[in-house]
């Protein structure tokens, strides 16, 4: 039997070399990413890749509205993202980051200039053995933009930890809900993926409402090349080592979700 996880947590990609020798030997297929990050994320790294040829650096940059529908942990997700500190690979190293700090400028084509803050995304973890990449970074930014310093505040105040020991998570659930129900509207969803290498820059970018429905979209596609063994690579692999990245941006095309280059 073939699988697809639309988000694996980094926890469960520790464990990845051992269920990859499970996997092997009934011949199975274990595609890890098929949402936006990971998926059409690794899929658009993939394509600049091949364009840029040498590959020294990839960054993604997703941003968010807290007004969009999304799953009942994405707060829990965001808040134990907010207080564990992380590894970020820079210039073929590793250093500890820490969630909304860094911020950088990124330009979304529909929405314009965006600060960009460093996020724990799980695409980004096996650039370095997929792609080559000597440095993988990934950002957030949320809409409306004062959220991002109401984050911020958080992981300098030490306070996202403090939520959790309180039990104060299904609060926190509530204030989003609340927050969604004032602010009508706010469903704007932007990702970008930009490659540096031999000298050249090279960018994708995939933009709309309804992150779910882009989602969607994406786990329909991977699941459908699964089913009809155009994805068959037993053993468990990144969308980019295994998926036929042209096929898959056409397809997501053909459910009304344009994948834009930016060379």
């Amino acid at each position: 039997m073939h699988y697809t996880d639309i988000a694996p947590r980094l926890p469960f990609w520790t464990g990845i070399e051992d269920l990859h020798r499970r996997a092997l030997q009934p011949g199975a297929c274990v595609l890890l990413g098929a949402g936006p990050s990971p998926g059409v994320s690794n899929m658009m790294a993939r394509k600049l890749a091949d364009l840029t040829g040498q590959i020294e650096s990839i960054e993604t940059s997703l941003l968010l509205s807290i007004g969009d529908e999304y799953g009942a942990d994405s707060v829990v997700h965001l808040l134990e993202s907010l207080q564990r500190p992380f590894k970020l690979f820079r210039r073929g190293r590793y250093e500890s980051a820490s969630a909304f700090s860094d911020g950088a400028r990124v330009v979304f084509p529909s929405l314009g200039p965006r600060t960009g803050y460093v996020f724990p995304w799980s695409d980004v973890v096996y650039y370095p053995k997929t792609l080559g990449a000597q440095t993988t970074v990934g950002r957030l930014s949320i809409e409306p933009r004062w959220v991002n310093d109401l984050l911020r505040a958080l992981v300098r105040a030490g306070s996202a930890g403090w939520l959790e020991q309180q039990g104060s998570l299904t609060g926190a659930r509530r204030a989003v809900d609340w927050l969604k129900r004032i602010l009508p509207g706010g469903d704007q969803f932007a990702l970008r993926v930009s490659v540096q290498g031999a000298g050249k820059v090279a960018a994708m970018s995939i933009d709309g409402h309804k992150q779910a429905a882009v989602t969607a979209a994406s786990v329909a596609v991977l699941c459908r090349m699964l089913a009809a063994h155009e994805v068959s690579e037993p053993g468990v692999c990144l969308p980019e080592q295994i998926v036929s990245v042209d096929p898959f941006i056409a397809a997501l095309e053909a459910r009304g979700w344009r994948a834009e280059l930016h060379a």
